[in-house]
């Protein structure tokens, strides 16, 4: 039987990722690049970082020449026609598949059917039932909205930061951090490179993973800019929950980068969450969202869950693209934090 391929095209406010697999759900090659939000980032800049998307992964496809794909998935807050009229200049597209963020993600965590906590660049909220995004909340864009997004957890670590040199706030490792983390001596000087940046938002999320690593360290204040972060998210996340009278069981998926900043937030969440919602599946996306359309070719017809056989097979063959998700204890008042066959922890 001839082997067809498929490719999954997952964009948002920091990184493109370009996934390209074969008909018997193997990866082939995959390409990473930049921000494609046009809101945010100039159309020349989404030009090149979609080029460079498609070349990798065209590029990586080592022993497929000419390749043909058959259908492609794609999911971007971006010029989806930009990224199709890129693509086709490249090599033959047959279907062309447009899908929103949430459809992607929900599918990453193998399922067809719940409510999406998507905190990554920015945030939004999604209901997916039986794949199709049926209602959704947020996704304002920063600075209006996007509570509990990695742009929100950026300019609270910023301000904090800022307000830690100026000498009107409580003293934090985020200063210095700050410096280090853009590769600067001042934070007069910090702050002179961040305003040069073409892609600020891009940025200003990148500074969650110096929240992460200042909280674990003990920071104090780092510490509860991540708790505030999980109690924005939970309260988007009920308030959602009651307006549209979703079931009070779940599921709750979790998913994008926000989230990796260590279980401080997840906590905070989960705690939260259980104020109101203590029956409340919740559920940590087992997979990068790139994945969620070969989850999805994996799904067996009328299924709403990844079997575990199936789950076990994508985790050999995408084990880069595991979500890993910190551990957290387990009290009779939280939710139920579930397990999909089997998530990576931190």
């Amino acid at each position: 039987m001839e082997t067809k391929f498929y490719l999954s095209v997952d964009g948002g406010g920091t990184k493109l990722h370009t996934l390209l697999f074969d008909s018997e759900l193997r990866p082939v090659g995959t390409g990473v690049s930049g921000a494609i939000n046009p809101n945010f980032v100039p159309m020349e800049l989404i030009e090149q970082h979609m080029a460079d998307s498609i070349d990798q992964a065209l590029g990586s496809a080592k022993g497929h020449t000419g390749v043909e794909i058959e259908d492609v998935w794609i999911s971007m807050p971006g010029p989806t026609d930009l990224y199709e009229k890129l693509l086709r200049q490249r090599c033959k597209v047959g279907g062309f598949n447009r899908l929103s963020e949430g459809e992607t993600a929900i599918y990453s965590a193998g399922l067809s059917t719940g409510l999406l906590v998507l905190c990554g660049t920015g945030a939004t909220l999604f209901y997916v039932k039986d794949g199709k995004s049926e209602l959704y909340q947020g996704g304002w864009g920063s600075p209006f909205g996007d509570e509990g997004s990695g742009a929100d957890i950026g300019c609270m670590a910023i301000r904090a930061a800022l307000r830690s040199y100026d000498g009107w706030g409580e003293k934090t490792a985020l200063e210095p951090g700050l410096c280090r983390f853009f590769g600067c001596d001042t934070i007069r000087g910090t702050m002179a490179a961040f305003w040069r940046k073409k892609d600020t938002r891009g940025s200003i999320a990148s500074v969650c993973k110096l929240v992460g690593e200042c909280a674990k360290a003990g920071d104090h204040i780092a510490r509860s800019i991540l708790v505030e972060a999980g109690r924005k998210a939970a309260g988007q996340t009920m308030a959602f929950m009651h307006r549209e009278q979703l079931p009070a069981a779940g599921p709750v998926i979790l998913a994008g980068g926000a989230w990796k900043s260590g279980e401080i937030m997840l906590s905070s969440f989960v705690n939260t969450m259980a104020m109101r919602y203590p029956m409340a599946e919740i559920i940590p996306a087992s997979f990068d969202p790139v994945v969620g359309p070969v989850a999805r070719m994996a799904m067996v017809d009328g299924e709403e869950r990844l079997s575990t056989k199936a789950f076990v097979r994508l985790r050999e063959l995408y084990p880069e693209y595991l979500t890993r998700w910190p551990e957290v204890p387990r009290l009779p008042t939280r939710p139920c934090l579930t397990e999909l066959g089997s998530y990576t922890r931190l």
